[in-house]
């Protein structure tokens, strides 16, 4: 049976706009998601997707109300097939606490399956807990930056005392990370070129190589992505 081609659609906040299309390639978050959006492709045995990627500098863009993400829409609406996204959990907490519930409501508008490549769900399929996840992360980060605000003018002793511990844990974590550095590229160069890592291609890799977490007792995927960040952070 013959599929229509999917459409998948990568999208990254940067400091800067790429001014080439060798410089677009270069960027990590849409290297990573074409890896994620490839790999579902071929565990599905489909043909690679048309990818459509964007990027903005403007950190209070919606994804979904991005241009380049509205083209990707009508071009599977026409072709009668799925709209992919790498990653929906990590455009959304990408996104400001205020717009999070805007692009949920614009992924739910939309007339065509949107599929979560990481998960392998439909976006219909996320639960309410998963969704509210999404926002509580976000409204974490929003509280965290008024209150660095605040701790900057003097005010809130409480809340710098919070800061403080958030901070030593951050330190603990990237003392980690770097631990783990070694460790991570071994595993990257057992890869074909080009290849990049994902965070389930490192949470099988650490699980089955037994090594510890900083939490816990076996790696997530969030604690693969955070750990991939850290070392993305700070670079060798």
């Amino acid at each position: 049976m013959n599929h229509p081609k999917s459409v998948a659609f990568l999208f990254a906040y940067v400091p800067k706009m790429p001014t080439s299309v060798e410089q677009l390639n270069q960027i990590e978050a849409l290297r990573t998601q074409s890896a994620i959006v490839f790999r579902f492709a071929q565990k599905m045995n489909l043909n690679p997707p048309d990818r459509l990627p964007a990027v903005t500098t403007y950190r209070d863009g919606i994804f979904t109300r991005n241009a380049t993400f509205k083209r990707a829409v009508d071009r599977a609406r026409s072709q009668g097939s799925d709209l992919w996204l790498a990653d929906i959990g990590h455009l959304l907490r990408k996104s400001s606490h205020a717009n999070i519930s805007k692009a949920m409501a614009d992924l739910d508008s939309l007339q065509i399956d949107v599929i979560d490549c990481l998960s392998g769900k439909k976006w219909s399929e996320f639960e309410l807990p998963e969704r509210a996840a999404f926002s509580r992360e976000a409204l974490s980060r929003k509280v965290a930056s008024l209150a660095s605000g605040s701790i900057r003018k003097g005010q809130a002793p409480d809340i710098h005392n919070a800061l403080k511990g958030a901070s030593a844990n951050r330190a603990r974590a990237e003392r980690k990370a770097e631990q783990l550095r070694p460790v991570v590229n071994r595993f990257r160069a057992t890869l074909a070129p080009g290849d990049v890592i994902t965070p389930s291609m490192l949470m099988r890799h650490l699980n089955a190589e037994g090594v510890s977490p900083e939490r816990g007792k076996a790696w997530s995927l969030n604690s693969c992505k955070n750990l991939l960040q850290r070392l993305q952070g700070t670079k060798e």
